[in-house]
């Protein structure tokens, strides 16, 4: 939030903002669940979620491309509710018969000759200790942090204002809804004295 703000992106500070306000007002071990759970342990490795979803997406069409002219919207429906467990049954079926999974990563050649000598060439110049008259020729007033041009001031200002109508919104909508059950209580007497 804090650099959205600093940066005049104020719509997606205010969604940072509210975000805040909704874990708040939730259960400690869920705010737990939906801060930390952004991954999926698949066999024994971590991978993000939405990566996981990129997979089981690509899995799911693969499905729906073998469907041909048979395809139909029941089919599709039927496919994307098996599609996990497919994927499982076929990674259970490949460790059953000793089939290995297909490599997804890259086979690189080794850099640590360059990264040595990059490193030599670092600690030689002292280019990771701060140093007050350094600059960069085309970047002459670039900061050395992105929240240095945060105003606290402005920042503490709108978050109260933030807070205040988050709180106001809130209150509004508990009446509403009381008014809803007073008002359909009032009908459902007058229709029972009728």
């Amino acid at each position: 939030m804090l650099h959205f703000f600093a940066n005049r992106n104020t719509k997606y500070a205010l969604e940072s903002l509210r975000l805040q306000f909704k874990l708040a007002s939730l259960p400690p071990d869920l705010v737990h669940q939906l801060t930390w759970g952004r991954f999926v342990n698949t066999r024994g490795n971590n991978i993000p979620c939405d990566l996981y979803n990129e997979y089981v997406n690509h899995l799911f069409k693969e499905i729906i491309g073998t469907m041909g002219s048979n395809f139909t919207e029941q089919s599709s429906t039927r496919a994307a509710r098996c599609v996990t467990t497919l994927s499982s049954m076929a990674d259970t079926f490949d460790k059953l018969t000793g089939i290995h999974p297909e490599s997804t990563s890259h086979t690189t050649s080794s850099n640590r000759d360059n990264v040595l000598s990059i490193a030599t060439v670092v600690q030689s110049c002292d280019i990771l200790k701060f140093k007050s008259d350094r600059s960069h020729a085309n970047f002459p007033r670039f900061s050395a942090s992105p929240l240095n041009s945060l105003n606290r001031q402005n920042l503490e200002k709108w978050i109260s204002q933030k807070t205040k109508q988050h709180t106001y919104n809130q209150h509004s909508e508990v009446n509403d809804e009381q008014h809803d059950d007073t008002s359909n209580n009032e009908s459902d007497s007058n229709e029972s004295q009728l």
